[in-house]
């Protein structure tokens, strides 16, 4: 989806959407995750210790584009953001929308928004993408085409640029992955996802450069903004718009 890095996702912005070695410190991940994180390939976690990765990835076969984009597919919450280990305070969410095509390809939708008051009654519209997928035997590439907001200089005036990206997944003991650069000409010497990392519950954006790690957490399988399906949403709305929306919370308690 990034920016991002659906891909933010896919950043997966995301997304451009939506993916060095970074310092010894390391970014904290939710407990119910340590214990499940640590019995991953160390190139597969989704925290910095992914970036010191020595083993190449050994990615299955085959992989099922029905399966991930059901995956990928759903409304997603801001769960923890840190830089160098540092949380980072963040409140946002991405809805991704998905659709299976004849062709065996897909198509989707992607917005970014981010409260703009404390109850979350407003939402500013952080990024919008058009999300184009397919699938190889092995491989399945996520190119995404959109704006983002961005900081303008030292003002901290935030404009909309355009963004694209192309993310390839693969799939390794039933994590999705992208370990190449994502985020297109224009934001590639501002901000690099070095990898994004896919599971049934978690979304995991990693910079080793920063040493950031931007992870979400799913709260629901449908993608649509207070009743108005994404790809509705983008018709009407632009980036960096403020428009009313219900707070949608992460559980922090589960994995």
């Amino acid at each position: 989806m990034k920016r991002t890095r659906a891909l933010a996702v896919l950043t997966m912005a995301a997304a451009g959407v939506l993916f060095l070695v970074s310092r010894s410190a390391q970014a904290v991940i939710p407990a119910c995750n340590t214990e499940l994180a640590a019995n991953y390939p160390q190139a597969l976690r989704g925290d910095l210790t992914a970036c010191k990765a020595q083993v190449a990835p050994q990615p299955a076969a085959t992989i099922d584009l029905k399966q991930f984009t059901e995956t990928l597919d759903g409304t997603w919450v801001l769960l923890s953001r840190t830089v160098q280990g540092i949380s980072q305070q963040g409140n946002s969410r991405y809805h991704i929308e998905i659709d299976q095509l004849k062709s065996g390809g897909a198509v989707g939708s992607a917005v970014l928004l981010e409260c703009a008051d404390a109850e979350c009654s407003q939402s500013r519209v952080a990024g919008m993408w058009s999300l184009d997928l397919g699938a190889t035997k092995d491989r399945i590439a996520v190119a995404t085409q959109g704006k983002v907001m961005m900081p303008a200089g030292q003002s901290e005036v935030k404009v909309a640029m355009d963004q694209a990206s192309v993310s390839r997944f693969f799939q390794q003991e039933g994590i999705y992955a992208a370990l190449d650069k994502v985020g297109g000409p224009q934001l590639s010497d501002k901000r690099g996802w070095d990898r994004v990392i896919l599971t049934e519950k978690t979304l995991t954006y990693i910079s080793c450069a920063e040493g950031r790690v931007d992870r979400f957490v799913k709260v629901s399988p449908s993608a649509v903004v207070d009743g108005t399906p994404v790809r509705e949403l983008q018709k009407n709305v632009l980036v960096g718009k403020v428009i009313k929306t219900q707070a949608v919370k992460a559980d922090r308690g589960t994995p």
